[in-house]
């Protein structure tokens, strides 16, 4: 059982230098990461005090000049990079062999991502972006993979089997401007990070382990009227009630 757990997403979509070098006629399709850039990175931080555990920090960086308002923003990709490795540093095994930096699909598209944009940028420095798989990593979707050849399963049709919700639901109103990138980014987070939960509970034994990480991701977003749909959807869960 880890001490600390951090829960990372990025959102990326093709980046138009690198398609002026390839000058193709066909557009760079999204799925295509090593020609693409990160635009939003939301990293969700949990530590375990005692039996206890708390959700101390869900952050949504997004590169953008427009106002946002409800999320971190920064000018520019190495801007976010940056800010990600101050958030990366404690996992590092030299300061905490307790830890583990959890993903899905991470080993295949998210750490892949991390390291070709930190050399882009020529961030050689920064071990946590270039050798992020050394970081304890654990990729959920690695572990719900079928036999050999099988299809891995989509991190909604995941989370759906376990009945955890995984809408990119978005409010908008006068202080409910959110970015639906940023609002896939923190929804795929929470999924992914209650699905660790069950691996957990699994790996210990001890079903105790979903309600208390469930409820401190509940508890982190709070319960009143002005979250916004996408994150209401943990903190107001049914199964919250049915919890020991």
């Amino acid at each position: 059982m880890p001490d600390r757990i951090c829960v990372l997403d990025l959102e990326v979509s093709p980046d138009p230098s690198a398609a002026i070098l390839l000058n193709s006629r066909k557009p760079i399709r999204e799925s295509s990461w090593a020609v693409s850039r990160i635009d939003v990175a939301t990293i969700l931080v949990a530590e375990r005090k005692g039996p206890k555990w708390s959700v101390d920090d869900l952050l949504t960086i997004v590169v953008s000049d427009v106002e946002i308002g409800h999320v971190a923003q920064l000018p520019t990709e190495e801007d976010l990079l940056r800010e990600l490795v101050r958030h990366l540093r404690p996992l590092q095994p030299d300061r905490r062999r307790d830890a583990k930096l959890v993903t899905y699909n991470g080993e295949a598209f998210d750490l892949p991502i991390l390291r070709r944009r930190a050399i882009a940028h020529g961030l050689f420095d920064k071990a946590g972006l270039l050798n992020a798989r050394s970081l304890g990593s654990f990729d959920v979707m690695r572990h719900l993979a079928g036999g050999r050849g099988a299809r891995h399963p989509k991190l909604k049709e995941a989370a759906a089997a376990l009945g955890i919700p995984a809408t990119h639901q978005v409010e908008r109103g006068p202080r409910l401007q959110y970015d639906p990138r940023a609002a896939k980014c923190e929804t795929d987070v929470c999924a992914t990070f209650l699905l660790y939960a069950y691996e957990l509970a699994a790996a210990c034994g001890d079903g105790s382990v979903i309600a208390t990480l469930w409820r401190a991701l509940a508890d982190h977003i709070g319960y009143d009227r002005m979250v916004p749909g996408h994150l209401a959807q943990f903190a107001r869960h049914p199964r919250l009630r049915t919890m020991p």
